[in-house]
Order: structure tokens, then sequence, then C-alpha cells
């Protein structure tokens, strides 16, 4: 993994560490959308080239 996806990853799951120390949830599309999100733009998740000749 690319060394920029590994911090603000790290703060994510820190995060929801401390909710769950505080009782609270973390809802399961949230999350879902956090990950998706720090996987966007490594090239181990896919990568897309376009090109446009006009």
């Amino acid at each position: 993994m690319q060394q920029r996806a590994r911090v603000p990853q790290a703060h994510v799951k820190i995060g929801e560490a401390l909710w769950v120390a505080e009782g609270r949830v973390l809802l399961d599309y949230v999350r879902r959308e956090l990950e998706d999100h720090l996987k966007c733009g490594l090239l181990e998740h896919g990568c897309l080239s376009v090109r446009c000749d006009t």
C-alpha cells in the first residue's frame, strides 16, 4: 500500500476505536464509504487511463 494511504487509514482505525470505547457505533455504510474513499487512487485496486484526442 502506498504511504499516503497508510496515514489516513490509521486515523480511521483510531477514530473508530475511540468511538467504540465511548459506546458509540460507526454505521456500516459510513465505514464502507470511508474504506472505499481510502482505496481511491491506489494502483493495487485498479487503474483507469483515459485519453481524449479532440
